[in-house]
C-alpha cells in the first residue's frame, strides 16, 4: 500500500493512475515514510474489528484496554476478551458503528500520534484499496485529501478472515512527525504471484535526478524508468517476465551526489514461488562503490561492515566467523539470517523453547511458575496440576480427598475403566502413580489419558473437540461475493 500511496503523492493528477476523471487536482508531495508504531496501531484495529465480527469503523467497537499497545501480538491477538474493557463491547456490522475508543487515543496506546485515518473493506488487495481512496470524486474525497496531504509518515494495517461482516480490512493512520525521508522509501512487485510482474520503487532526491535507479533481480541489475512524478520525486517502474521459480530482488540507486541507497537496506524480497523476504541479498552485478565507503554486511553474530577498496570493489566482511552450531542464546550463531524458532521467545516471558518453555505462545507458561489447577502443565515439568489444591479440600493435587498415594477415590480414565469408581478403585493420580485401596475396578496403565477427569476436586481435564480448519486459499473465495466500502 505504501508504494501505491507514494506513487499518488508524486503526481496526484494523472487520470486513470492517481485520480479519476471526477477527482480534484492536488499538489505533489514528498513520499511518506512507514511508521512501525503506527502500523502496529493500524494492524490491531483491523484484527480487532474482524476477529470480533465488527464492521468498518474509525472508532473501536469497545473501550480498549490502555495496555493494548504492549499486549497486542505479544499475548493478545485482538480478541475482545484481551483487548476490550469488560462490558464495553458493542460489535456489529454497522459501518461507522463503533462508539468506543477513537483513533487518536487508540494509536496513542501504541506511542503514535495519528492526525488522520483512512479505512477500506472488501477490496481484493492493498493496491486496489489505495485506488479506491485516491480516485474519489470532488466533494467526496476525504481519503484522497488525507493521503495527498502534508503528512510525513503513515502506519498501515491489513487483516483477513471469514466473518459475518467483512473478510478484509485495510487501515492507514497518518502523522506529521517521523524521520527524514529516505532516497528509496519503499518498493514492491505487483501482482504478488505469477511469472511476470511490474516492479515499482519510490524515489526521493531533493538534489535532483538520481544518477541511476536499478532493479536487482537475482543479482542482475536492470535499469528502471520514471513512471510518475519527477526524476527526483517520483515512482520508477519496470515490467519483467521472470519465468517460474523463486526470484530474489531489491532496489539499488545512486542519488544526484553519487551516494548509494538500497531498499530494503538489507536482505531481499521474494517474487514468484518463494517466501516474501530473506536476510541475505544477492550481490548486484552493477555494484560499484566509492573508495573508503562502507556498508553493513553479514547476519546475526557475523554482522559487520565491508569497505570499498581503491579499485571500486567491495572488500571482505569484517564480521566474526559463523558458528556452525546454534546455541540457545537468542542469537543467529550460524549467520544464515534466520533465528531458530526455539530461540525466539515469542511470548516475551524471558524463557525460550530451547530453555524449556513448553508453550512459547503463552507468557504464563514456562519453567519456574506455580502450576495452577487449570488442566495445563504451567511449569513445563511434564506433569499437569501437580501443585493444584482443588475445591474439595485436597492438598495432594490428585483430585481425591486423602493423602497422595493413599488410594483416593475421584480420578478415572474415561474409556479405560468405563468411568466407574467406588471407594476401592485403582486411581491414576496427577503424578502418574497408580495406587490400589482394595476395590474391584482394574488398575489402569498409570499413563495420563487425554480424557482423564478429576470428578471431586473442582478441576477437569476433558478432551477438546477438533474444529475444521480451511486452507487460506479457501477463505479467498469469500472475497468474490463481497462488495467494497471505504470510511
Amino acid at each position: 500500500m505504501l508504494v501505491a500511496i507514494n506513487r499518488a503523492r508524486a503526481d496526484p493528477n494523472v487520470e486513470g493512475e492517481t485520480k479519476a476523471a471526477c477527482s480534484t487536482d492536488y499538489q505533489a508531495r514528498k513520499p511518506l515514510m512507514l511508521s512501525l508504531a503506527g502500523s502496529h496501531c493500524s494492524r490491531f484495529h483491523c484484527a480487532n474489528c474482524i476477529l470480533n465480527d465488527g464492521g468498518l469503523s474509525h472508532n473501536s467497537y469497545c473501550t480498549l484496554r490502555s495496555d493494548i499497545g504492549d499486549t497486542f501480538e505479544a499475548s493478545c491477538d485482538g480478541s475482545a476478551s484481551c483487548a476490550c474493557e469488560p462490558g464495553s463491547e458493542h460489535f456489529s456490522c454497522e459501518t461507522l458503528g463503533g462508539h468506543g475508543t477513537n483513533p487518536w487515543t487508540r494509536c496513542g496506546y501504541f506511542n503514535y500520534s495519528a492526525d488522520g485515518e483512512v479505512g477500506a473493506a472488501g477490496y481484493s488487495d492493498g493496491w486496489a484499496a489505495v485506488w479506491g481512496w485516491i480516485s474519489e470524486c470532488s466533494g467526496q474525497d476525504g481519503h484522497r485529501r488525507i493521503l495527498t496531504g502534508g503528512h510525513n509518515q503513515i502506519g498501515l494495517g491489513f487483516f483477513t478472515a471469514p466473518t459475518a461482516c467483512w473478510s478484509t480490512l485495510y487501515f492507514g493512520d497518518t502523522s506529521g512527525g517521523g524521520p527524514s525521508t529516505y532516497t528509496l522509501p519503499a518498493g514492491v512487485h505487483y501482482p504478488n504471484r505469477g511469472q511476470s510482474a511490474d516492479f515499482y520503487v519510490n524515489v526521493y532526491d531533493p538534489g535532483g535526478a538520481p544518477k541511476s535507479v536499478n532493479l536487482v533481480l537475482d543479482g542482475h541489475c536492470q535499469p528502471m524508468q520514471l513512471e510518475i512524478g519527477t526524476a527526483g520525486q517520483g515512482t520508477y517502474k519496470l515490467h519483467v517476465d521472470m519465468g517460474s521459480g523463486c526470484h530474489r530482488y531489491w532496489f539499488l540507486a545512486r542519488d544526484s551526489s553519487g551516494q548509494r541507497a538500497g531498499w530494503p537496506e538489507q536482505g531481499a524480497w521474494g517474487a514468484g514461488e518463494c517466501d516474501d523476504y530473506q536476510f541475505e541479498a544477492p550481490e548486484a552485478d552493477c555494484e560499484v562503490c566509492n573508495p573508503g565507503e562502507q556498508k553493513v554486511c553479514g547476519a546475526g553474530q557475523c554482522a559487520g561492515n565491508m569497505t570499498c577498496a581503491n579499485d571500486g570493489t567491495w572488500g571482505e566482511c569484517d564480521g566474526p566467523a559463523p558458528d556452525p552450531a546454534e546455541n540457545c542464546d537468542g542469537v543467529d550463531n550460524d549467520c544464515d539470517g534466520v533465528l531458530p524458532a526455539d530461540e525466539q521467545d515469542s511470548d516475551s516471558d524471558g524463557v525460550m523453547a530451547c530453555d524449556g518453555d513448553c508453550n512459547d505462545s503463552d507468557a504464563n507458561i514456562h519453567p519456574g511458575v506455580v502450576d495452577t489447577c487449570n488442566d495445563t502443565d504451567d511449569d513445563c515439568d511434564g506433569l499437569t496440576d501437580e501443585d493444584c489444591t482443588p475445591d474439595g479440600g485436597n492438598s495432594d493435587g490428585d483430585g481425591g480427598t486423602g493423602d497422595a498415594g493413599a488410594g483416593d477415590a475421584g480420578v478415572v480414565d474415561a474409556g479405560v475403566d468405563g468411568g466407574a469408581v467406588d471407594g476401592g478403585d485403582s486411581i491414576t493420580h496427577e503424578d502418574g502413580v497408580t495406587s490400589d485401596d482394595g476395590g474391584s475396578t482394574p488398575k489402569d496403565s498409570g499413563i495420563k489419558n487425554e480424557n482423564e477427569m478429576i470428578l471431586e476436586g473442582g478441576c477437569s481435564c476433558g478432551q477438546q473437540l477438533p474444529y475444521p480448519v480451511l486452507l487460506p486459499w479457501v477463505w479467498l473465495l469469500f472475497l468474490w461475493g463481497f462488495s467494497r466500502n471505504r470510511i
